[in-house]
């Protein structure tokens, strides 16, 4: 016998009713494994929108902080921040990036930021090029974000300096990006000012969207941050936005990797 408990609940955020679920994903068992900068995120998930914190259960499936099964097709969004160490965890294959993937291709958002960014390599969605992923370690430098696609949703009320937008004060300890090369096969949203570690990437994924938003930008640990609101800004932009697939924006991918064009013919490749 098959039993289903629906649970209806309201979320409020800043005095209304938030209309978006929010899965916030995490790769440990509990709240007390979890490290500062997962802690951070899921804070910053809960202040922002409708969120709920799953745990993996070990078996390939998840729970929520009652010990409660759950499944992503509930949601809205999926997101997971990757923030306390690069390592490699159970989120990234198995029955549990299986979930992922079926959610997206069903029509669902997801939002991996921090080092999760190198799971669209396990996802299959950039078969060429590989992202980079290495420990911050204690590095510390204000980090900023050059809009590459200027008129996207997601950048909407940023505070923009000399055309910077400016978000971290430093980086949280898992970073990875396409500093090796690419997107091959994603629209690249965002880039760092020197241009090449591209970590603000669209993916379509099936009938659903996925964004990573990686490099040094994601440090919602440093509640000291004087770039806070801008992050938060952004983050709340990019999960309004995979919440609502009437704002997702065609993929075009203008980037010259793979060079399609290059050294043929000088330049960036065609737009596809």
């Amino acid at each position: 016998m098959r039993i289903c408990v629906i649970v209806v609940a309201l979320c409020f955020v800043h005095g209304a009713v938030a209309e978006h679920q929010i899965a916030f994903l995490s790769a440990e068992t509990g709240r007390a494994q979890m490290g500062p900068h997962e802690q951070g995120a899921w804070e910053t998930a809960k202040k922002l929108r409708c969120a709920t914190l799953l745990f993996v259960n070990g078996e390939g499936g998840f729970v929520d902080a009652s010990g409660g099964a759950r499944t992503l097709d509930t949601f809205d969004v999926v997101w997971y921040h990757q923030g306390d160490a690069i390592a490699r965890n159970a989120l990234y294959g198995g029955a549990y990036l299986s979930a992922i993937r079926r959610f997206a291709e069903d029509g669902g958002g997801v939002l991996f930021s921090g080092g999760a960014l190198a799971m669209v390599d396990h996802l299959g969605l950039e078969p060429i090029i590989r992202a980079q992923r290495h420990d911050l370690e204690n590095y510390r430098d204000p980090a900023a974000l050059v809009p590459a696609e200027t008129a996207h949703p997601v950048f909407d009320g940023l505070r923009v300096e000399d055309g910077l937008v400016w978000l971290s004060n430093g980086g949280c300890r898992a970073v990875a990006d396409f500093y090796w090369g690419g997107p091959a096969e994603g629209m690249l949203l965002g880039n760092t000012p020197d241009g090449v570690r591209r970590p603000l990437v669209e993916y379509e994924l099936g009938a659903g969207r996925l964004i990573v938003f990686g490099g040094r930008w994601p440090d919602y640990a440093d509640f000291e941050n004087p770039h806070r609101d801008n992050l938060l800004r952004l983050t709340a932009n990019l999960l309004d936005y995979l919440a609502d697939a009437r704002q997702w924006r065609p993929v075009t991918v203008r980037t010259k990797f793979p060079a399609l064009a290059y050294p043929e013919e000088p330049g960036i490749a065609p737009s596809r």
